[in-house]
């Protein structure tokens, strides 16, 4: 069943119509009611036909100028006419409306029989009318155009406030690729560095980090405009980056990987482990003597992701803080991280127990490929 949407009902001039119509409609059913029970307060028999028949009568004559005076109101709106101009042209609309109100209502009446059962009279209908209704046919006027203005004012502000959210995100989609591009060349540029170091040495290697090289650019330069996936495939990528980097280390690189059950479907952002594993390899484990370990966890703590990357490298001796060790990797985490999530991530670079360092990751926990909610960036 077809659901009734009111923005795209507005939007026609069909739909405003039969929206108008419905209003009027509500109003005179509603109004009948009012005349039932007067009706019945007066001593006099009650009679639902008559009830509907004068309500639809006096709403029915209102809106056949509803049209009119809204016209008036879009075309001669408050903030862009002249004062003088405005006050003519709707003080000229009020007293048209009233009249035009006024004759066809008692045109509607003429000849029928009043409560206490005398015949309504043209003549002495419309006099009666000019005293008693034109200060309030003013007032529904003065309404009619005041709501029309609300209405045109929160429409606009509507709209400014989605083309605001659709260019704020594309402003952060274009972020995303750029720190997404920067990342790119950097992960090339480092990997390159290894088969330069393998190539004269170890020829036959060198061609098969090459090849394993090829495999992990065809990933990562594949412009799909995604930027979460599936923690299990980001473990995917990892594992054939660490083949890359086990070939320099041979037996002096070790890999524990425990990730809680469940975890391998939550979403993180692309290429998010490469970079933080890469800069515990190159900070933390080149430069110390004896077999490196790195150590990848996951778990879920309610709903947030938990992902913890812990090396027992050299930790900060060489550095004045954590932050002095972040390279271009680590400084483009934190920024995708920031427009991805902004004050619902936690990030964090610490000293490890016993020695060693630490980064500490925490993310809104989701299994979908659905954009997040997105908060202000903080720089």
């Amino acid at each position: 069943m077809a659901r009734l949407d009111f923005k795209s009902l507005t939007r026609s001039r069909g739909g405003r119509w039969l929206l108008g119509w419905l209003v009027v409609t509500g109003i005179a059913l509603l109004s009948s009611t009012q005349v039932y029970l007067g009706i019945s307060l007066m001593g006099k028999p009650p009679s639902w036909g008559l009830a509907l028949r004068r309500s639809f009568e006096d709403w029915y004559s209102m809106g056949v100028f509803v049209p009119g005076i809204l016209y008036l109101a879009e075309r001669f709106q408050f903030t862009s006419t002249p004062r003088r101009r405005w006050i003519q042209v709707h003080g000229a609309g009020a007293a048209l409306y009233s009249v035009g109100y006024i004759i066809l209502h008692a045109s509607l009446l003429h000849g029928q029989t009043s409560i206490e059962g005398k015949v309504f009279e043209f003549t002495a209908l419309t006099k009666k009318m000019f005293v008693h209704y034109l200060p309030i046919l003013g007032c529904v006027y003065g309404m009619i155009v005041a709501g029309h203005n609300g209405w045109r004012y929160y429409r606009k502000m509507s709209e400014r406030e989605l083309r605001t959210a659709e260019l704020e995100t594309q402003l952060v989609q274009a972020r995303l690729e750029s720190l997404r591009m920067q990342l790119n060349p950097h992960f090339l540029f480092n990997t390159l560095h290894t088969i330069s170091s393998l190539i004269h040495e170890n020829p036959e290697t060198a061609d098969k980090t090459i090849a394993r090289l090829s495999d992990l650019l065809r990933q990562t330069l594949n412009p799909s405009g995604v930027h979460e996936a599936p923690l299990s495939e980001e473990m995917e990528f990892l594992s054939r980056y660490l083949e890359i980097e086990r070939t320099r280390f041979e037996e002096g690189l070790r890999i524990d990987i425990d990730l809680a059950p469940g975890t391998e479907a939550a979403m993180v952002p692309c290429l998010i482990l490469q970079p933080l594993v890469e800069n515990a390899i190159r900070h933390g484990l080149e430069s110390r003597e004896g077999q490196g370990r790195i150590s990848i966890r996951t778990e879920r703590v309610e709903d947030k992701l938990r992902l913890r990357i812990e090396d027992n490298g050299a930790g900060f001796a060489s550095h004045d803080s954590p932050g002095s060790r972040d390279g271009i990797g680590l400084k483009n985490t934190r920024s995708r991280l920031n427009h991805l999530y902004g004050s619902e991530h936690k990030f964090e670079l610490l000293e490890a127990e016993g020695g060693g360092a630490e980064v500490r990751l925490e993310i809104p926990w989701k299994t979908s490929r659905q954009e997040p909610s997105r908060t202000a960036p903080q720089d």
